[in-house]
């Protein structure tokens, strides 16, 4: 069950990470190999540093919708057959730890792609390696020594996305010389989704009482779809 937990939660924060940083990453790398064969050190790094703005900007929001909404997405998405409601809350909180590096993960595959433009491709690499010692250390020890199972798995992977994330930029920015992400940027995404969350959490407690999510998908997606739609509007 345990195995099967994880995987389910991984896919689901996988799915933003694919459909947004990746796609992101990958359309981008093109344009920061010509400006690198230009040698166009300050354009290469301002397209950085956009292309990082733009995945933050919609991977942080979606990261607290989906923490807000976990038990709601993991209903509409995999309680049926044997999969209980039981089985559904203990992957919805599986994949709130997750989540916490949803955002981290996300700017992971343009940060590579930056060293690889600049055709190095050793730092990522080494990088990569710690955080997936990271990760089988710290799951090791939230696991045998706390006990924590599946819980303790995903908030391993979290942490280990943020090293991988936080080492790259820190090298990167070494390399290129200058900021990739600005505070000021960064607390007004922070401040929109700390506004997005007033309606999603009001929403999902008053249509709560109304609505039974044990058993019907309707009233699961009649909660969930205008919590998100209406989150997104005030965002």
């Amino acid at each position: 069950g345990s195995l099967a937990i994880i995987n389910f939660a991984s896919n689901l924060e996988s799915l933003p990470i694919g459909l947004i940083g990746v796609t992101i990453a990958i359309v981008s790398f093109g344009t920061l190999a010509e400006l690198k064969s230009e040698e166009n050190i300050a354009a290469f790094t301002l397209e950085m540093k956009n292309n990082l703005q733009k995945i933050l900007f919609l991977l942080i929001p979606i990261t607290a919708l989906m923490i807000a909404l976990r038990r709601e997405i993991v209903i509409l998405v995999l309680q049926r057959g044997m999969f209980s409601a039981a089985d559904a809350a203990v992957t919805a909180d599986t994949l709130a730890l997750f989540l916490i590096g949803l955002a981290f993960g996300g700017i992971v595959f343009l940060l590579a792609r930056g060293f690889y433009a600049l055709k190095n491709t050793r730092t990522p690499v080494l990088i990569g390696v710690a955080a997936v010692l990271i990760n089988i250390s710290v799951s090791l020890v939230a696991t045998a020594l706390f006990h924590l199972n599946t819980y303790g798995l995903g908030l391993a992977n979290s942490l280990a996305d943020m090293a991988n994330a936080l080492l790259l930029i820190w090298f990167l920015q070494k390399r290129l010389q200058g900021k990739l992400i600005e505070g000021k940027e960064l607390i007004k995404i922070l401040l929109g989704t700390g506004v997005m969350l007033i309606p999603v959490l009001g929403i999902k407690f008053i249509l709560g009482d109304f609505l039974s999510l044990e058993n019907f998908y309707v009233e699961t997606l009649l909660l969930t779809a205008p919590a998100a739609l209406i989150g997104a509007i005030f965002y």
